[in-house]
């Protein structure tokens, strides 16, 4: 079994309200070969209680809001479609990180040294920096 992440910004109809971030039409699939840098962001999606972000009043990440639509729903048919996606492919609830976080990885050898998390991270450096980017487990 193979553990792969895809990075869903979210689109928001407010940037003044990131709370009504409620799709994702793009899909960022990260390289399968990337173990230390989904590592890295899985750490990073969970707030510690010491952390800079959390002290200066900073909400980083957190889970998926209901009615979170992309295109990695699944149909009765068991066909991929655009729908809403609650859960990561295990049953997890679908985590969220500021495109900051993820930004801050911009030097990692796991995305430095491989093309897909090139052009990946090309997305997300020019997003807001409070931008919420879905992650999507599979």
């Amino acid at each position: 079994m193979s553990i792969d992440l895809t990075l869903l910004p979210m689109f928001c109809m407010k940037e003044d309200k990131p709370q009504g971030c409620g799709a994702s039409h793009t899909l960022l699939p990260l390289s399968t070969n990337s173990r230390d840098l989904f590592k890295e962001i899985e750490r990073l999606s969970y707030v510690q209680s010491n952390s800079i972000e959390f002290i200066s009043g900073r909400i980083i990440s957190g889970e998926i809001e209901d009615n979170f639509s992309t295109y990695l729903a699944t149909n009765e048919e068991g066909e991929t479609c655009y729908g809403v996606v609650t859960e990561d492919a295990y049953g997890k609830p679908l985590r969220w990180v500021m495109a900051s976080v993820l930004q801050s990885l911009s030097n990692h050898d796991g995305v430095k040294n491989n093309q897909l998390n090139k052009q990946a991270w090309a997305y997300i450096n020019i997003c807001l920096p409070n931008m919420r980017i879905a992650l999507y487990w599979n």
